[in-house]
């Protein structure tokens, strides 16, 4: 339900271990003008991959993203050399000159992959968005970041490797598949939450919501679906659709190994919070399967987070002393 670009710090339960800051909308949103433009440059960036179907205007977009956010100081030269590494890994990918190098390329790619997902490459600082925010009095602090080399990596990845919907027919039909995995998972997901005491109900129209929903949809989602859905499911279902003559082994496979590698991705939250993060997968990879478009799943992993965050505690439920 959260994405992994949001770090939830359960126990952050006081106000002594939350950072607050002041703030026209609300106390602990940080921003400055600096930030701003990082965030529209790179919100340009990906939405750009659904006007283009070449990948040079999305790429050259998200360098120019991630050159600003080195003129910033947010990241490091060693930022710009892994990310300019990992393009160049996917055309290469892509170009399929010869068997072994693909093969390599592929490897290289799964371990930049592995890096970029567990977030643990040191020489970069992410950009900060919220800083301990609470969205309410019952709701946990959770704090929210913009992981550049995530991003980029994720733009230039859909740019060069998938293809994208173009067409209002493509669309409309995204949309219409996108509607019963999304309410599955969502029948699934908001009650075994709200019994755990894992998330309460909380309406709510926060400030910030523009910040938060728009860095979910167009960064959040689409990397997370870009990365499994989109590259590791693809190429687990290719590989097992060789070696199974069954055509419901193969999809069915794939979908629960993603599923289980997202879930694990997320066990930083604990084990209730990646249990979820499993189910959900499921979800994304039956869209993404059934669709074949890396759309359906991301319009069904944003379309849970909006209801969790619109409808219920955000990121989870806070235990009031």
């Amino acid at each position: 339900m959260v994405s992994s670009y949001v770090t939830l710090y359960s126990q952050a339960n006081n106000n002594d271990s939350v950072i607050y800051k002041n703030s026209s909308l609300f106390k602990g949103l940080n921003f400055m003008l600096s930030t701003n433009l990082l965030f529209a440059l790179v919100c340009l960036s990906s939405i750009s991959l659904w006007f283009f179907v070449k990948p040079i205007v999305p790429i050259v977009l998200s360098y120019i993203f991630l050159i600003a956010s080195f003129y910033e100081g947010y990241v490091s030269y060693q930022s710009v050399i892994f990310v300019v590494l990992f393009t160049f890994f996917c055309v290469i990918y892509e170009k399929k000159s010869s068997q072994f190098a693909k093969n390599f390329s592929f490897i290289v790619i799964l371990c930049f992959l592995y890096i970029l997902i567990a977030e643990d490459f040191p020489y970069s600082t992410e950009i900060p968005i919220f800083t301990g925010v609470k969205f309410s009095s019952i709701s946990k602090p959770f704090w929210l970041d913009i992981n550049v080399e995530k991003t980029v990596c994720a733009v230039s990845m859909a740019a060069i490797l998938m293809k994208r919907c173009q067409t209002f027919n493509e669309w409309k039909k995204i949309f219409k598949e996108a509607f019963l995995p999304l309410l599955i998972i969502t029948v699934i997901i908001i009650p075994c939450g709200v019994l755990t005491g894992f998330i309460k109900f909380d309406f709510k129209l926060a400030a910030g919501a523009f910040y938060f929903l728009s860095i979910n949809l167009f960064l959040v989602c689409v990397a997370e679906e870009v990365f499994f859905r989109g590259f590791l499911q693809k190429r687990i279902f290719d590989f097992l659709s060789k070696h199974f003559k069954s055509k419901i082994s193969a999809p069915i496979l794939a979908n629960v190994l993603v599923a289980l590698l997202f879930g694990y991705a997320h066990l930083y939250s604990g084990y209730l919070f990646a249990t979820f993060a499993f189910i959900a997968g499921l979800g994304y990879g039956y869209a993404y399967q059934k669709s074949g478009k890396i759309e359906s799943a991301i319009l069904v992993h944003f379309g849970l987070n909006l209801i969790h965050f619109l409808f219920f505690t955000y990121p989870a439920y806070q235990t009031l002393p």
